[in-house]
């Protein structure tokens, strides 16, 4: 009779899982079709029943009328669920208030990450063509090129014609030989004195005390779902950091923490970190002695 119980609970569990995911449809409907009153009137009563849902959150700040109220949202949205059901959605508003306000160097990170890091997101086109207007507005079309090559061998269709860098993103790849006249090369050599200035002194290379450790790291996020862990760490690991993905325990769950591994210091691990964010966007916090 029990299990009978256990079967009925759980099953309700999920039936009103599946009616509350179609809530939140049906409210970002309304919000599409311009009936944002009509959402805001009725949020007091969802946040009253489902205070902390992530649907419930992203619904608030799309009726939000403070930018930066929003903003705040979103980001905490992000940091506290980058995989979830509309995270990449959350990223590509945060880009948008950003470049709306002319803040193109963030924005530039931002959009940058939607391609990157979402790789299913349907606003591939829209993140790139944003991220590289971002990009020409700072000066920055050598970094837009690059990103664009990045994004381009995750998204084969994507479209950069309009760009007006063609040359910068697919340059040419045919070396040209230069026949070198060996009469005045001969000459040089021979003109050229050669000097050995002796054996260079060893460098001096700091060592760490006896009982000093790597025991910091940088965590850049923890995700319940190993593929995104995956992919973040595969960015990273392209961009020279040296990154490992752990399992930890979280309110009766494992995630999968991404972390830039390992440092000595704290500072050692705040420096890589704030590479991490100038880099590609991430939040990040120092731990020491992690699980």
């Amino acid at each position: 009779m029990k299990q009978i119980l256990k079967t009925i609970s759980l099953l309700l569990c999920l039936h009103c899982a599946v009616l509350w995911a179609q809530d939140i449809e049906r409210y970002l409907g309304l919000i599409n079709e311009g009936r944002i009153d009509d959402v805001r009137s009725v949020l007091p009563e969802l946040e009253a029943l489902y205070k902390d849902d992530t649907g419930v959150q992203y619904v608030k700040a799309l009726v939000t009328l403070d930018g930066e109220a929003a903003l705040v949202i979103y980001r905490n949205l992000l940091k506290s669920h980058p995989d979830h059901v509309y995270a990449d959605d959350v990223a590509m508003k945060i880009g948008e208030y950003l470049f709306s306000r002319g803040l193109y160097t963030q924005a530039s990170k931002q959009f940058r990450l939607v391609p990157l890091v979402y790789t299913t997101t349907e606003h591939v086109q829209r993140a790139t063509d944003l991220m590289v207007n971002s990009y020409t507005a700072t000066g920055q079309r050598d970094s837009a090129a690059y990103y664009v090559r990045q994004i381009r061998s995750l998204h084969p269709t994507l479209e950069y014609d309009h760009y007006g860098m063609a040359t910068l993103v697919d340059p040419p790849q045919d070396a040209k030989l230069v026949k070198l006249d060996e009469e005045k090369v001969s000459a040089k050599l021979n003109n050229r004195k050669l000097t050995w200035p002796g054996p260079k002194p060893n460098p001096t290379i700091p060592k760490p005390g006896p009982s000093k450790t790597k025991d910091f790291v940088a965590q850049v996020g923890a995700f319940s779902k190993y593929q995104n862990a995956l992919r973040i760490k595969n960015l990273l690991l392209q961009g020279g950091f040296n990154v490992e993905i752990v399992e930890v325990p979280s309110a009766g769950r494992r995630l999968h923490a991404v972390r830039v591994v390992r440092f000595y210091s704290m500072e050692e691990a705040e420096i890589e970190g704030e590479r991490v964010k100038d880099k590609y966007g991430l939040e990040y916090r120092v731990l020491n002695r992690p699980e």
